[in-house]
């Protein structure tokens, strides 16, 4: 890596060496999209409420009608997004604090995405 930076030999350090190989500038802030799964769906109203006031601008994201429910997949989840510089640590302690809060529901975070420009 051209700049030195390393990252655990993981998913998530999979993603940000793929990032750094496409140019991603990790000392800008950027919109960072934090997806929460669940191991049923849909969730129930007081599940719901319980997340969004974990999460106040937490969205519902359903199933595409076309490839996801083609290809199987019936099941939404959850995201929200966060303005900041992207760090492996950032993204590894906000998936731990967040299905930390949400495992009691049957719930889990472990993806994330950001948008490359």
């Amino acid at each position: 890596m051209g700049n030195g930076r390393s990252w655990p030999n993981d998913v998530n350090g999979d993603v940000f060496r793929s990032l750094e190989k496409h140019g991603f500038d990790f000392e800008k802030e950027h919109l960072v999209d934090i997806n929460l799964d669940f191991d049923h769906w849909p969730l129930t109203e007081d599940e719901l409420s319980y997340v969004k006031s974990l999460y106040p601008t937490i969205e519902i994201i359903l199933p595409d009608e076309g490839e996801d429910i083609g290809n199987g997949v019936d099941v939404g989840f959850l995201q929200f997004q966060v303005k900041t510089k992207l760090t492996y640590e950032y993204i590894v302690i906000t998936q731990e604090e967040i299905t930390g809060k949400i495992s009691k529901i049957g719930g889990w975070c472990n993806s994330w995405g950001v948008l490359h420009e």
